[in-house]
């Protein structure tokens, strides 16, 4: 009689209890290290919240203190405030926040967004500079920068 069988002798192949042993390890290996990639994940899009956050705020307060350096005439009078408004390059341009957002207006156009999820926008001044501030609620990031106006009689209050 032929043999027919495909194993040949001393070929065993795996048994149930190795196999079992074997997905075992395997999930407590990618159990583990799940827990350690969930975390670093999460932390790359924190990072990537705050560096995105943080540059455009940067840009807005930039933008700010440029044009208020340039200003020719404040007209905000009162101190700490939301709102400030000032005559730069022959244009009258508006700064505010409406919301938790920092709105840019020009010439009593239409206004334009400069940044979101602010939580807190304040100017203030004691004659010689204007403070601007700006903190934001989606991460704990404060900037703050002081302007002397150029063209300004001093004190402007």
């Amino acid at each position: 009689m032929l043999n027919t069988s495909i194993h040949r002798k001393g070929d065993r192949g795996f048994s149930l209890i190795e196999m079992v042993i074997v997905i075992m390890l395997l999930g407590i290996l990618g159990g583990v290290l799940g827990n350690l990639v969930v975390p670093m994940v999460n932390s790359f899009i924190l990072s990537r919240l705050i560096s995105s956050t943080d540059t455009v705020n940067r840009i807005a307060v930039k933008r700010m203190a440029l044009e208020l350096k340039h200003a020719s005439a404040v007209s905000t009078t009162s101190y700490p405030t939301s709102d400030i408004q000032f005559t730069s390059d022959s244009k009258t341009i508006r700064y505010y926040s409406s919301g938790s957002n920092l709105m840019r207006q020009e010439d009593g156009g239409t206004a334009r967004l400069m940044s979101e999820s602010i939580s807190t926008l304040q100017f203030s001044s004691d004659g010689n500079y204007i403070q601007i501030s700006i903190s934001n609620t989606d991460v704990n990031l404060l900037l703050r920068t002081r302007i002397y106006p150029r063209n300004v009689s001093l004190p402007f209050m």
